[in-house]
């Protein structure tokens, strides 16, 4: 295929394909994995990318756009795995798309390792190098990778598939959805000072309890989507996930991105979006993104994410712009949620 194209000896494929469910949070299924690595002084990933495999007459330019998006992240190594079906004995499937994929990060004089492909991603399945008929092996258990430990004691889950990480966010059922619209209606204008002590109160019980589920009352339920229908309060709220709530934030705007109805569901959906984005979760992030515009289309802040995440912007750029953004602001709402200054002494 092309020189270019090698196995350092630091990346080993097998553990390698292993570990992209950890990285991802989810099992992919027909798709291309990009894995970015900068390798001075150590072999460190910095970006993950999925995509569904492309197809069309047009491959090239899409590579190139594809290999553009990781290149944002200053990589110096890239591995390219497929995971698609293909029948016993068959040739690999789509040479043409990792092939397109190799030589755009060729041009871009960027070092690329021995290409894979492999069914799935499950213990005892074949992987298959697309340039050396002789290398291939046979996949580790991914449960058992060093990622996926991390990712649990993180305390993430990693679902079986990208479908279940969808319903990891849906909605409550539509008659009690009906219900909290019906009372969301019937709620007074937000007072910001009341608003965000809800919100305040509701993060401080769920950081005192970092694992299991939290129980929030319908009542709490209904007035914390209401207080986030203030802009001050939803500042505040957004400023709480560049501190050290960040954790106990996310796990709050998940409760509400499931309990909150249309199109109020906007606002906790485009937090949670921001609030994964920064902890590295592109995935959930969009999924969470795709809720909240589904809800308002012209949401600014689910825009304004939407389109760093578009651009592949990484994670600490994304805090670098918010924080930067919220020190330019004139009127600062941090304050209302946490003592902790947006930026200020929080671990990247």
């Amino acid at each position: 295929m092309t020189s270019a194209c090698h196995q350092p000896s630091r990346i080993e494929p097998g553990r390698l394909v292993a570990a992209i469910p950890a990285l991802l949070h989810f099992h992919p299924t027909d798709s291309v994995v990009l894995i970015g690595f900068t390798t001075t002084p150590d072999v460190l990933v910095r970006c993950v990318l999925r995509l569904d495999i492309p197809t069309g007459t047009h491959l090239p330019a899409v590579a190139e756009q594809i290999s553009a998006a990781v290149l944002a992240h200053e990589i110096d190594l890239v591995a390219v795995v497929i995971i698609a079906d293909s029948e016993q004995d068959a040739d690999l499937p789509h040479t043409m798309v990792q092939r397109a994929l190799v030589r755009a990060f060729t041009d871009a004089h960027v070092e690329v390792a021995d290409p894979v492909w492999a069914a799935r991603i499950a213990p005892g399945t074949s992987w298959r190098s697309y340039v050396d008929d002789s290398r291939g092996g046979m996949l580790p258990d991914p449960s058992a990778s060093l990622a996926a430990t991390l990712t649990v004691l993180d305390g993430s889950p990693i679902y079986a598939s990208r479908a279940d990480l969808v319903a990891h966010l849906a909605a409550d059922p539509a008659p009690t959805l009906a219900q909290r619209a019906a009372r969301l209606a019937e709620l007074p204008a937000v007072e910001p000072e009341a608003g965000a002590g809800l919100l305040r109160s509701v993060l401080d019980r769920i950081a005192a309890h970092p694992t299991g589920e939290i129980g929030l009352d319908e009542d709490t339920l209904v007035r914390a989507a209401h207080a986030l229908t203030h802009p001050l309060v939803r500042q505040a709220a957004l400023q709480a996930t560049l501190t050290d709530r960040a954790a106990a934030a996310r796990r709050l705007w998940t409760i509400l991105t499931r309990a909150t109805p249309q199109p109020a569901v906007a606002n906790p959906a485009s937090l949670l979006a921001t609030a994964v984005y920064l902890a590295g979760d592109g995935a959930l992030a969009n999924i969470a993104l795709d809720i909240a515009l589904a809800a308002d289309p012209a949401h600014p802040l689910a825009r304004a994410v939407r389109a760093c995440l578009d651009y592949t912007m990484p994670p600490e750029l994304f805090r670098q712009l918010l924080t930067d953004s919220f020190d330019a602001l004139d009127q600062d709402a941090s304050g209302l949620l946490s003592p902790v200054r947006a930026g200020r002494g929080v671990d990247a």
